[in-house]
């Protein structure tokens, strides 16, 4: 890579020349080696389809994202799996709940000491709530013979 700085993204900007990248055409990301600006203010992009490469220019911001890492591969495979297992898998609400509850620390490793202290929080917590202490000792069965 030519240059690996993705500030741009961030900044809402097209990548500078240089920048390889991914390129949305057709419904797919495409690798892609950013050329620079054409005189209309189109990003002009030399894109690698399946076989072969060819050159492509956009107005769009949008039509250009970093290439991604190990790490949001990753992400991506635990949010689709978390969205699998709702009644609405394929919903944009229901991936964007899936983005915003992985972020927020849940279905991410962790050491079996840290799942642990997780747990026992969550059950201070409800027994400390008098309704919800009712229903988990009724789901329990507690004091019922």
């Amino acid at each position: 890579m030519i240059n690996v700085d993705n500030g741009w993204y961030a900044r809402g900007e097209f990548p500078p020349a240089g920048t390889d990248c991914e390129f949305w055409d057709c419904g797919y990301w495409h690798l892609a080696r950013i050329i620079g600006m054409d005189a209309e203010g189109l990003c002009v992009a030399s894109v690698l389809f399946d076989e072969h490469r060819g050159y492509r220019a956009s107005p769009l911001v949008s039509d250009f994202r970093p290439i991604k890492t190990d790490a949001d591969l990753d992400r991506d495979e635990a949010i689709e799996g978390m969205a699998k297992a709702t009644l609405t898998p394929g919903s944009p609400s229901t991936i964007s709940s899936c983005k915003l509850l992985y972020d927020a620390g849940y279905r991410k490793p962790m050491s079996r000491e840290q799942a642990n202290e997780r747990l026992a929080y969550h059950v201070t917590f409800l027994l400390s709530r008098p309704f919800a202490r009712i229903q988990i000792l009724d789901a329990l069965y507690y004091g019922k013979e």
